[in-house]
């Protein structure tokens, strides 16, 4: 953790380098722990999605989504997971949970997403712990509907 106190105002000029590099390999540590998106291309008629068969179990994943599915839940993940899905199809729509259980989809909208090709939806994990065989649920952060 960076000391928020350092420099103060009586922190010599000279001083300043070994501030800077230990910022940066702070910085370069969170980055490195967050590790790269996984891209997977999936085809499921599944309406329930499992992370590590289905998705992986990276934090972030983008997700080529095909099929002709009604995804209705997403179970596996943990708290914070992120899953951006860019659908392929028109046959795939995603189904508004309500419950924080289960791994339910909450979305923004009142209404289920009736999904065309180019719709991207992104989705994060809120309460989840499959250690402990909770799925938590999954909150809209964003989506872009194809035009």
């Amino acid at each position: 953790m960076l000391d928020s106190s350092k420099p103060d105002g009586a922190t010599l000029l000279s001083e300043l380098p070994v501030y800077q590099r230990e910022t940066r390999e702070y910085v370069n540590s969170l980055v490195a722990g967050m590790g790269a998106a996984d891209v997977t291309e999936l085809t499921s008629d599944a309406s329930n999605l499992i992370v590590g068969t289905d998705l992986s179990e990276n934090s972030i994943e983008v997700v080529k989504y095909s099929g002709a599915a009604s995804l209705q839940t997403i179970t596996g993940g943990y708290n914070g997971m992120m899953k951006v899905f860019i659908l392929q199809t028109d046959t795939i729509d995603i189904v508004k949970g309500s419950l924080t259980t289960g791994g339910e989809i909450h979305l923004n909208s009142y209404n289920n997403l009736d999904g065309r090709a180019g719709d991207v939806i992104a989705l994060v994990n809120l309460g989840g712990d499959p250690g402990a065989s909770i799925n938590g649920y999954w909150q809209e952060l964003y989506r872009t509907l194809a035009t």
